[in-house]
């Protein structure tokens, strides 16, 4: 574990995210150690239980002006709350075009929903989960990255690995601020990502 965090810090370190970069969107963002992997210039906008439609109201605040890289992080309380595909999609895809229209050159990463512990308390989800993350592959036709905090984090019956998915309500990757597996694997994909695309 201790070995992981150290790797993703030199990688971190290694691409130079900066205060121009913001990560934000629910509480997957806002329950997540990042200083732990050595970002503190990058701007963290978490938000607890928020849905797109609450999110999108706080755009320009959470990615204002002179953004060069953003990453939303967006569908889990949607689907928690049972929001139809077609909607979050409507929602999430007028995100996009309003930073596109409104931040020039901006480089945007959206974040898939990760799967969620067999545990947790909404009760199964996999097929909405996965109609989800099946219709996010239609984004990169906009221009952005999809990040995905899926595949590796799944099993084979569609639960989360349970070390993978282990903090609150089940739909966490862990503990509040806590470094464990679960938030490394999390916050690596979305450092790779950047990374990658540098």
């Amino acid at each position: 574990m201790k070995k992981l965090i150290t790797l993703l810090l030199m990688l971190v370190l290694s691409i130079g995210l900066s205060a121009q970069t913001k990560i934000t969107g629910n509480s997957l963002v806002q329950l997540a150690p990042w200083t732990s992997i050595g970002i503190p210039l990058t701007e963290i906008r978490g938000h607890n239980s928020y849905t797109c439609p609450m999110l999108s109201i706080l755009l320009p605040y959470d990615v204002p002006l002179g953004t060069q890289i953003a990453v939303l992080v967006e569908s889990t309380n949607d689907i928690l709350t049972n929001v139809p595909v077609a909607t979050h999609m409507a929602c999430i895809t007028n995100e996009i075009i309003y930073l596109q229209s409104h931040r020039p050159n901006i480089r945007l990463f959206i974040v898939n929903t990760p799967p969620w512990n067999q545990t947790n308390c909404y009760g199964d989800q996999r097929d909405l989960i996965s109609q989800y993350n099946d219709t996010y592959l239609s984004l990169t036709a906009y221009g952005v990255t999809l990040v995905d905090v899926w595949t590796g984090a799944v099993q084979v019956d569609g639960w989360a690995v349970p070390e993978l998915m282990s903090g609150p309500c089940g739909v966490h990757p862990g503990q509040n601020q806590t470094p464990n597996a679960g938030w490394t694997f999390f916050m690596s994909q979305i450092v790779s990502a950047i990374s990658a695309h540098k």
